[in-house]
């Protein structure tokens, strides 16, 4: 089995296929792609770059770490796969004994399948856009098939990305969440403030094997498709805006 404080770290221009492996009780992430960490003080890692993973029929378990950077805003419960602004394609996986995400995504390219996983109170699917700060939002794509996910707070977590969904069950949500889907538009309206418009990351370079869907998003939206879901329809979805009339 594979352990220690990350089980996969990888950083820097990469491109891995890690199959039928054990990954248990480690530190920190279980997987983590992609170096979050280049903007906090007392890293020497580098910035972001193109990079890719093929997850496949691996057995991960028992994360329950804390992680902390100044890009979460402090501690948060380490994910159990974190892609940050990479790509990677998620396949086969059982994922157990998480007390944060099961899988997390900022700026990034993700293709995601018929895995199981469980959680203490996480998001089973937290996608997310990188703001760098300097004029450029990176938003993620995803795409979510025939999973089982089980114990999340809340299903689908969406910001400022595009999201699509196809044959799954969806659990209730749970943890004190009303709606096992949001979707959220944070920033000022894109055109007109054009800092806020969204561009696809650099990973593009590197795109997720076996990935269905486009990889291009709405500069100025959230996008969130489904189809063939059980226990789901739109009146479940929590759309957060600036509060304007261009909110959903």
């Amino acid at each position: 089995p594979v352990g220690g404080w990350n089980g996969l770290w990888i950083y820097g221009t990469s491109d891995v296929i890690a199959e039928n492996n054990t990954i248990q009780d480690t530190g920190k992430e279980p997987v983590l792609l992609g170096e979050y960490h280049y903007q906090d003080q007392g890293w020497q890692v580098p910035a972001p770059t193109a990079a890719r993973l093929y997850l496949a029929n691996n057995m991960i378990s028992n994360n329950s770490g804390t992680c902390n950077s100044q890009m979460y805003g402090g501690d948060f419960p380490c994910p159990a796969v974190h892609v940050f602004r990479s790509s990677a394609t998620v396949i086969g996986n059982n994922i157990s004994g998480n007390t944060g995400d099961i899988i997390r995504a900022k700026g990034s390219l993700i293709n995601v399948q018929d895995n199981s996983g469980d959680s203490q109170g996480g998001f089973a699917g937290n996608v997310s856009v990188h703001d760098d700060n300097y004029g450029n939002k990176y938003g993620s794509v995803a795409y979510f098939s025939g999973n089982s996910w089980t114990g999340v707070s809340q299903v689908y977590n969406v910001t400022e990305s595009r999201v699509t969904v196809q044959s799954e069950q969806i659990p209730s949500p749970g943890y004190g969440e009303l709606y096992p889907v949001s979707i959220s538009w944070l920033g000022a309206e894109c055109p007109y403030v054009q800092d806020e418009c969204l561009q696809i990351p650099g990973t593009i370079a590197l795109p997720p094997a076996q990935m269905p869907l486009a990889l291009e998003l709405v500069e100025n939206a959230t996008v969130f498709s489904f189809a063939d879901l059980q226990n789901f329809d739109s009146s479940m979805i929590h759309v957060q805006n600036q509060n304007t009339a261009w909110g959903s």
